[in-house]
């Protein structure tokens, strides 16, 4: 066997902003690719490297290039970085707008190994994550259409190099980031040349959407993702989607994935993202009664830069000049629509503000949306099939071996009694590893707790999940602790994220006890995390269940 040695090397990756944008055909492309070549070869030369003694790995819409280690690592961040944008912005201002481009760049450094087919090694693989890193990309999206680079350099590349107090590398424009990619977490430090970031971007749309999945946990929703992404795409189809579905069946879930695979392929240029909060109006109440509705509006116009007057009849104006300055396609999403008078109230005010036609408008609902002349395209998300949701089960009980391995017949009555439905699974497994009962015994709870229900997922079911998990919540944390904590959540709004700090505060538990039962809840499945877990919520659905109870639980 032929022992390889690790070489120790820079390693400098670059991947051109949506490459895979339909408008850009082969000969662009191809033109990108040889003028993205020139401008690393030309910036590389200009810091003293040469070019030819470095390792280059063509990646189709970007490079790899391994840098000998006998140069200083700095000079990847100065002048590199800068003679990287300067020759960026000198193409674009010459190129016709197909052959334009912005990269995002990923710095790392360590000892990699070379063999017939380049380098290779787990620093190759973090050099990867960085690289698709979802603040990355937010702060490129983010940054003006001058700023044609930004870049996220590794936590060891930071300490070597960043903190090191080099006179042309200032540490105060780099803010260090935490992101999950795929398998792993991966933590950098985000850099935008010539234009310092004031703090640390949030991962933008996505952040907002507050999904808090994996890529690889997700099952039976392909088909439904694959539409939903289809209609965002076709400029000719309906302008405005309904994502339809019971409470807990996912519809966020496939909502973000549609829009995030199609914002990623180049079909959508610039993604708005709200969640409403809160109750809509009754059924005999003024469509305009209270500010549910307006809060929506003006997050959506803060996301655009939208300076919204005193007068909302006034508003479409705003908006319209806001959309006017978007280079390309919009999409908007309205989340956690609970009735339908919600729904139409919503869709008939964004479509009069411009957000539809020709840009697109998503709603996700428990109801049927309609819009001005019907013309709303509906997306219904179901339950789980049998073999879908036992692969759910199996992989959120992955760590457990038997439940990763139980028989498909043992899981059965679980899929059967909550009927596929993801969220309600996730409490069901979180019951299983939280009290130590066996499987079988949970199913046959939920069987008697449905026995009324004939088959359906009545609120029987609902409510025992809530009763026991809340119960196993106080024998873990103790029930005042648990009690103070939901009833937290319950000061707030429907759909309302709080902030670590604050949730402390309105939990008034002490700091050892805070972390413990937000800790248990956070494993039973009561609380979700986002914003990389500085944000707290729980599900509409137990809001549902413990808001009346509120006033029991302080």
């Amino acid at each position: 066997m032929v022992v390889l040695e690790p070489e120790h090397r820079a390693l400098f990756a670059v991947d051109i902003e949506r490459s895979a944008d339909p408008r850009r055909h082969n000969a662009a492309s191809v033109a990108m690719r040889r003028a993205l070549r020139e401008c690393l070869a030309g910036a590389f030369a200009g810091a003293g490297i040469d070019w030819g003694s470095c390792h280059d790995h063509d990646r189709g819409d970007g490079l790899v290039v391994a840098v000998p280690a006998r140069y200083p690592k700095r000079l990847l961040l100065h002048p590199v970085l800068g003679a990287l944008a300067d020759a960026l912005r000198a193409h674009n201002e010459r190129a016709p707008a197909p052959e334009q481009m912005r990269v995002r760049v990923a710095v790392h450094d360590a000892d990699v190994v070379l063999d017939d087919f380049g380098y290779t090694g787990r620093p190759m693989v973090l050099l990867a994550r960085l690289l698709d890193a979802t603040p990355l990309r937010a702060a490129l999206a983010a940054a003006p259409r001058t700023a044609p680079v930004a870049v996220l350099v590794s936590e060891r590349f930071h300490e070597d190099v960043v903190s090191q107090g080099h006179p042309d590398i200032d540490p105060e424009t780099y803010h260090r980031i935490e992101a999950r990619v795929k398998e792993s977490r991966v933590v950098g430090w985000l850099h935008v040349p010539g234009h310092p970031l004031v703090s640390a971007p949030d991962g933008g749309w996505r952040d907002r959407a507050a999904v808090n999945h994996e890529r690889d946990g997700l099952f039976g929703v392909d088909a439904v993702t694959a539409r939903v992404r289809e209609a965002l795409a076709n400029p000719t189809g309906s302008w405005i989607l309904a994502v339809r579905g019971s409470g807990g069946i996912g519809k966020t879930t496939v909502t973000f994935e549609a829009v995030d695979r199609a914002h990623r392929d180049g079909l959508v240029d610039r993604v708005l993202w709200t969640t409403v909060r809160g109750d809509g109006p009754e059924a005999d109440a003024s469509p305009d009664a209270g500010s549910w509705w307006m809060e929506a509006v003006v997050d959506l116009a803060d996301q655009l830069g939208v300076v919204l007057g005193p007068d909302p009849r006034r508003w479409g104006g705003g908006f319209r000049d806001g959309l006017a300055a978007e280079d390309g396609r919009v999409v908007t999403v309205v989340d956690n629509v609970e009735t339908p008078r919600q729904a139409t109230v919503l869709v008939e005010r964004l479509d009069g503000v411009g957000l539809a036609r020709p840009h697109k408008l998503v709603v996700t609902s428990r109801s049927r949306v309609e819009g001005p002349f019907g013309l709303v395209q509906q997306h219904m998300v179901r339950g789980l099939s049998e073999e879908d949701a036992v692969a759910l089960v199996r992989h959120i009980g992955r760590d457990d071996e038997q439940l990763a391995t139980a028989p498909r017949e043992l899981l059965s009555p679980v899929v059967e009694i909550t009927e596929g439905n993801p969220y309600l699974l996730k409490l069901v497994v979180g019951r299983y590893l939280s009290t130590g009962l066996p499987l079988g015994r949970v199913a046959e709870e939920l069987t008697d707790a449905a026995t009324h229900t004939r088959g359906r997922l009545g609120r029987q079911v609902k409510d025992y999940l809530f009763d026991r998990s809340l119960a196993e919540l106080e024998l873990v944390a103790g029930p005042d602790n648990a009690q103070a904590l939901i009833a937290a959540f319950c000061v707030k709004r429907r759909g309302d994220e709080i902030s670590r700090e604050e949730l402390g505060e309105l939990a008034g538990l002490g700091p050892d006890a805070f972390d413990t039962t937000l800790q248990a809840a956070f494993d039973l499945g009561l609380v979700q995390a986002s914003r990389l877990n500085s944000r707290y919520s729980i599900h509409s659905l137990l809001y549902e269940y413990t808001r009346p109870r509120a006033d029991d639980l302080v």
